[in-house]
């Protein structure tokens, strides 16, 4: 039976909800430049990490140095407020108190981050913070040598595609949330090893597990099977009241497949 021992967190829609000032100000930087401002909807959708990437397709000459400064203008007087994400501070309560280690990797500027997290109370969390990782596939590898983890011991959890996609270069293991910029159906797209709706978790349980030798499933009738389902493979197994049992607790599916609790 595996057990992962290393927890890599993304910011921004995983740990907490930023989308108010993020798109904020996104659209002034925008309207800035003459063009029409985005929904959430819109934004959510078109959306996408590395950041360069984004800007090059909607405001392609523009420098990122200019648009960089115009953003963190922006985002600084913008009164849209960053909150914390259902079950965020409780999971890393349980993670410091239980010793496992716990890092950051996002591509949030550093001072943005220290401001957030001091103001959320979050700032000390974590064993080591990787800030301003522009594209994480660049920061993950350093990230796994610098602190000495084991690839397989290791998982990454983040609300985007990028996250999974940087989970996957480095070989560990993946889980999605959705509680962020991504929606299930996009995060579907790359194929995580786990997809839940948010970090739910009661202080006196460790997530330490979520190897596929240590799921149980337990159907309506009481049967059991050892065998791990995997993610495009839940959706068609998961039925309304389906749990899964293993050594972290308990996990919840819905009629859609979707983990909505994880306790």
């Amino acid at each position: 039976m595996k057990t992962f021992k290393n927890f890599i967190f993304d910011w921004s829609g995983t740990l907490v909800d930023d989308l108010g000032p993020v798109l904020d100000s996104t659209n002034k930087v925008f309207n800035h430049f003459g063009k029409p401002s985005f929904t959430r909807e819109e934004f959510c959708s078109e959306f996408s990490l590395p950041f360069k990437n984004f800007y090059e397709r909607f405001l392609p000459d523009v420098s990122m140095p200019e648009l960089e400064l115009l953003y963190t203008k922006f985002f600084n007087e913008s009164e849209e407020k960053v909150k914390l994400l259902e079950g965020s501070r409780d999971l890393l309560d349980v993670f410091k108190k239980s010793k496992i280690n716990t890092y950051l990797l996002s591509s949030i500027q550093k001072q943005h981050f220290e401001n957030q997290a001091a103001e959320l109370g979050l700032l000390n969390m974590f064993n080591h913070v990787y800030t301003e990782a522009l594209d994480k596939r660049d920061w993950i590898s350093k990230l796994l040598k610098d602190n000495f983890l084991k690839k397989e011991e290791t998982v990454f959890i983040g609300d985007m595609q990028h996250d999974i996609e940087t989970a996957q270069f480095a070989g560990v293991y993946s889980v999605a949330v959705l509680t962020g910029y991504n929606s299930r159906e996009m995060l579907e797209e790359s194929s995580p090893n786990l997809i839940v709706n948010n970090l739910t978790a009661s202080k006196d349980i460790v997530l330490d597990n979520f190897a596929d030798t240590a799921i149980r499933f337990i159907d309506g009738s009481g049967a059991t099977t050892n065998n791990f389902f995997k993610n495009d493979e839940w959706k068609q197994a998961a039925s309304a009241g389906t749990t899964i049992n293993n050594t972290a607790g308990t996990i919840n599916f819905d009629s859609k497949g979707n983990a909505d609790v994880m306790v």
